[in-house]
């Protein structure tokens, strides 16, 4: 790794290609800064100078600088965060080791698949009753997330022009139950 009062020193194809990732709005914005840091530092400017221009701190500067320097292009791309794994659905998610056995996911798939509405806690319930293990409701809410499966809040909508005579009826006993009883009847 380059020295605090060393510079690196760049080609001219180096420097044209970073000013591009510099520049261009198809790269990350992490990306992007850390192509100007690497600019900067073969430019002159300090580690000190540079965090405070991009407002980062001088650690970060000098973290990116070894990258550069070990890696090259390939150091200026995000790695992935160290609490992430690739989902069933292909997607990255941050989340613990797996909890879930593949028996409980089995059952939660069979459940899923019945034709009526679960929500992660009704999930959580079935595992424990069955597994007799504990399983947090946000732990389920990312693994029903992970198989590809997505929610949204459920509402009652009539799915039918309401008769008016049954509605007329339905009030009338909703007044009953709120007034009771006429005295007398």
């Amino acid at each position: 790794m380059a020295g605090k009062s060393q510079h690196l020193t760049l080609s001219n194809d180096e420097d044209e290609q970073l000013r591009h990732f510099e520049q261009s709005r198809h790269f990350r914005p992490k990306v992007r800064l850390r192509a100007q840091v690497v600019r900067l530092n073969a430019a002159g400017w300090s580690r000190r100078r540079i965090a405070q221009h991009t407002g980062r701190t001088y650690g970060t500067i000098c973290q990116d600088l070894k990258r550069w320097h070990e890696h090259g292009v390939k150091g200026l791309a995000d790695a992935p965060a160290t609490n992430q794994r690739l989902g069933q659905n292909g997607r990255y998610c941050a989340c613990p080791p797996e909890k879930l056995t593949r028996e409980m996911r089995e059952l939660v798939l069979e459940k899923l698949k019945e034709d009526r509405t679960w929500t992660c806690r009704q999930l959580v319930e079935a595992v424990e009753h069955k597994f007799k293990v504990g399983v947090s409701a946000e732990a389920m809410r990312k693994r029903v997330w992970e198989l590809g499966y997505c929610w949204k809040r459920t509402r009652y909508v009539p799915c039918k022009e309401i008769d008016s005579e049954l509605e007329h009826e339905h009030r009338a006993s909703l007044e009953t139950l709120k007034r009771g009883p006429k005295k007398g009847a």
